[in-house]
């Protein structure tokens, strides 16, 4: 039986084995015969991976598989402008600032989030407990990020007039 939350996850690392899939068949395409095909997949805080791990997508790889990870997005566009990855998985922004700023890649993969899977957290014993008492207050970001654009949303939906972002 599937439940709602589980329908949506699915979707996702179905999504993401399609997104890894599609590299690797494009890595085959250019190795030489006598050294193995190495895809070199830029992950951000292991998220990707364990996804293709829960999806049993892993084991038996008919290719060298380097996972390296980032803490954000903005560093690992940054490894795959320089080359260092073959295929990585970023949010919206970040994706489209890499690509404005001429960053040689181009999308093979995409989908619509919700943001039903953004989160944000505050210190236990914090007197926030909902996104409305955020009003009036500033939070800090660690640039632009999918979370910055989440947040600018949902701030204009509840009305408030003042950039919440320092």
């Amino acid at each position: 039986m599937t439940t709602r939350s589980e329908g949506p996850q699915r979707h996702r690392i179905a999504r993401r084995t399609l997104l890894l899939a599609g590299a690797a068949a494009l890595a085959s395409r250019v190795s030489v015969a006598a050294d193995p095909v190495v895809l070199r997949l830029g992950d951000q805080k292991g998220g990707v991976e364990a996804l293709l791990n829960a999806a049993g997508v892993l084991h038996d790889l008919p290719y060298k598989l380097e996972i390296s990870q980032f803490a954000a997005a903005a560093p690992l566009l940054e490894a795959l402008n320089a080359g260092a990855v073959d295929v990585a998985w970023a949010g919206d922004a970040p994706t489209n600032f890499a690509l404005a700023n001429g960053t040689p890649a181009h999308i093979i993969s995409a989908h619509r989030s919700s943001g039903a899977g953004t989160a944000l957290l505050v210190k236990q014993d914090a007197p926030i407990h909902a996104v409305a008492d955020l009003a009036g207050k500033q939070i800090g970001t660690g640039g632009v990020r999918s979370v910055t654009r989440w947040y600018w949303r949902r701030s204009r939906r509840m009305g408030w007039r003042s950039t919440p972002y320092r």
